[in-house]
C-alpha cells in the first residue's frame, strides 16, 4: 500500500512541480497529464492490476520525454529523470487488496 501512496505522491509532485520552475510548454503539458495520469493509473491499480503496468510505461515514458522534449531548465530534467524512475519502480511493486487476498487464500502471512 505504501507503494500505492508513493504514486499518487509523485503524480501530485509531477503536476506541483509545474508551477515551481519554468517549464517549456510542452514539458509542461507533458508533466501536468503524466501527473494525473500518475495519479489516476495508480489508483486504478489497487483494484485491477494491469493498470500498475500502464503506470509503469508512463514512469519510462516520463523518463524518456525528459530527453525528447527541449527543456532549457536543468531542475525540470533532473526532476522529471528522477519522479520517472520513481513512478516505474514503485509501479512495479506488488501490494494493494488484490495481493493481500491472493495471499489470504493461500494462506500466506503479510511480511509487513
Amino acid at each position: 500500500m505504501t507503494a500505492r501512496v508513493l504514486g499518487v505522491l509523485l503524480g501530485l509532485w509531477l503536476v506541483v512541480s509545474v508551477f515551481m520552475w519554468p517549464h517549456t510548454a510542452a514539458q509542461g503539458a507533458n508533466a501536468v497529464l503524466c501527473g494525473i495520469g500518475c495519479m489516476a493509473l495508480t489508483t486504478v491499480g489497487l483494484y485491477f492490476e494491469p493498470a500498475r503496468y500502464i503506470c509503469a510505461g508512463l514512469g519510462a515514458w516520463i523518463f524518456l520525454s525528459t530527453f525528447l522534449l527541449a527543456s532549457p531548465n536543468r531542475a525540470t530534467v533532473w526532476n522529471n529523470a528522477l519522479v520517472g524512475i520513481a513512478v516505474f519502480v514503485t509501479a512495479l511493486v506488488a501490494g494493494g487488496p488484490d495481493e493481500i487476498r491472493r495471499r489470504e487464500a493461500y494462506g500466506l502471512r503479510s511480511t509487513r
